[in-house]
């Protein structure tokens, strides 16, 4: 080949941007499914140098901060550009750099725009960060759990947040959390801790859970649940029935399990923060049944307007109100002494308040 024909062949070459281009407008116009688009998207990204990856990398945010978050249909198919984007970085690019940048546009939008990446992009993100959690190093982890603090920082502000940003800043704690509770998992399998060994007069007794077993499921944890708390699963699905998002159902069954593990296994504080979370995400999800409004978005709001409005009677508040009172010693600057730590009674009865919680809410 020629020096002018080789030259007249590289300029008819398509750029990296016009490839790009290429498979996001098919999947917009509805000729390539997700699936399809991420593939082409990951086959262009393998044949690039670093130079040029980078020069694609910022094509794609681009892409994602101009396109519209409220998506769009193609015939019978819902589409959205910034979904496919997000998949995209998350499986194959520079996820850490990417996720900062994530967050500040989101909060850089109008409420209308939040409350559109909340409801149509933020699914697509809580599925990938769970199922491709490998792919999101512990700084990245710690800056997606603290995202609640940041918005509630901002809202102090005088910023007007949308309510479901809200839920997506707790929905995105628990996920995390649960990504932490699988690499323990992990970690204690790998180390071969022996569980009860006993210690030195004078020595803690360390007793690491053999979570491989405790939470992966050599029994099913509801057969203690039900020998311990007198409730069954089924039972608690019915008394749950004004919790109709199918995976939130999934998610309050998974840490109603977790905090009785913890509970049972020695991690007493981390079982009171998850049946404290529950509590509260229960008593929100009720009132949002109910159409009574919490005067604000916090445990202490819910449990006051349940007991205003006459859904928690008797002495079920004070179980409410226990849980969050085990809820602020939970901080390490108040644990001072052996006396404010929390004891195994204390996180068993954390758990049982979900379960007589919500037998009151089902009556």
């Amino acid at each position: 080949m020629t020096e002018s024909a080789f030259k007249s062949c590289a300029a008819s070459e398509p750029s990296i941007e016009s490839k790009v281009s290429s498979f996001l407008g098919a999947y917009k116009n509805g000729l390539r499914d997700p699936d399809a688009t991420v593939q082409n998207l990951s086959n262009v990204y393998k044949t690039l140098s670093e130079k040029d990856r980078k020069r694609f990398y910022e094509f794609l945010v681009s892409a994602y901060e101009r396109e519209p978050l409220s998506g769009g249909r193609a015939g019978n198919l819902f589409v959205s550009i910034p979904s496919v984007i997000l998949r995209t970085i998350i499986e194959f690019g520079p996820v850490a750099e990417f996720i900062p940048r994530m967050f500040d546009h989101l909060l850089s939008l109008k409420p209308e725009g939040i409350e559109e990446w909340a409801n149509n992009v933020f699914p697509v993100f809580q599925y990938n960060l769970f199922h491709s959690s490998d792919r999101f190093d512990d700084g990245t982890l710690d800056l997606i759990k603290e995202f609640p603090g940041r918005l509630s920082r901002l809202g102090g502000q005088g910023e007007a947040f949308p309510l479901r940003l809200i839920e997506v800043a707790k929905d995105l704690e628990r996920v995390v959390a649960d990504i932490n509770l699988r690499k323990l998992e992990s970690t204690t399998r790998e180390s071969g801790a022996l569980a009860g060994k006993s210690t030195k007069k004078g020595k803690l007794d360390y007793r690491p859970l053999n979570m491989s077993m405790a939470i992966s499921g050599a029994q099913n944890p509801w057969l203690g649940i039900r020998s311990e708390y007198g409730i069954s699963g089924p039972t608690f699905g019915k008394r749950i029935s004004f919790v109709k998002n199918e995976f939130k159902r999934s998610v309050i069954f998974r840490d109603v399990e977790h905090a009785y593990l913890l509970a049972n296994h020695g991690f007493h504080k981390s079982a009171v923060i998850l049946a404290g979370g529950v509590i509260e995400e229960l008593l929100r999800l009720y009132l949002e049944s109910r159409g009574v409004p919490p005067q604000s978005n916090n445990l202490d709001s819910y449990i006051k307007t349940c007991e205003t409005s006459g859904f928690i009677k008797g002495a079920n508040p004070k179980l409410a109100d226990a849980v969050r009172q085990f809820r602020n010693i939970v901080h390490l600057e108040k644990e001072v002494s052996s006396k404010h730590t929390i004891s195994q009674a204390a996180a068993k009865g954390a758990v049982a308040s979900i379960f007589t919680i919500t037998s009151e809410l089902a009556t």
